[in-house]
């Protein structure tokens, strides 16, 4: 995929705790909580990327391998499924510090049909992507 980050991905990784591959369960549930998204900026990438919130704030989360993407890259944030997006790359990541917290679930997610997704995941890369769900 042209312009993803790229990603040293560990042989064989079988764990799907924070900060390690996405299952494809984490993938429907991030996909299906939209609004749980939070804008920002990466300030740093490597080991602990450190994400500055668009509304304020940051945060500071692991992934099991090295992610290289130039600082100042636009990410989002899904605190409640601990997930970092870049571009249409979701990566399970792990909170290390900071956050504003999940999101709270809208008095209507009906609302947000429409930009909920299906969410799939590579069992080579272990990361996630999001696809439209068409009706």
């Amino acid at each position: 995929m042209p312009n993803q980050p790229r990603t040293e991905h560990p042989q064989n990784c079988q764990s799907y705790g924070p900060g390690h591959t996405m299952h494809w369960v984490h993938a429907k549930q991030v996909g299906k909580t939209p609004w749980g998204w939070r804008d920002g900026f990466a300030r740093t990438a490597a080991d602990v990327i450190v994400v500055a919130y668009a509304g304020g704030g940051s945060i500071a989360v692991w992934h099991h391998r090295r992610v290289d993407f130039p600082p100042g890259t636009p990410v989002r944030v899904h605190e409640q499924f601990h997930a970092l997006a870049v571009g249409s790359l979701w990566i399970n990541v792990d909170i290390r510090e900071g956050g504003a917290g999940a999101v709270l679930e809208p008095s209507m997610p009906e609302l947000w049909a429409a930009e909920m997704q299906a969410g799939i995941t590579s069992v080579v890369e272990g990361t996630g992507v999001g696809l439209p769900i068409s009706e």
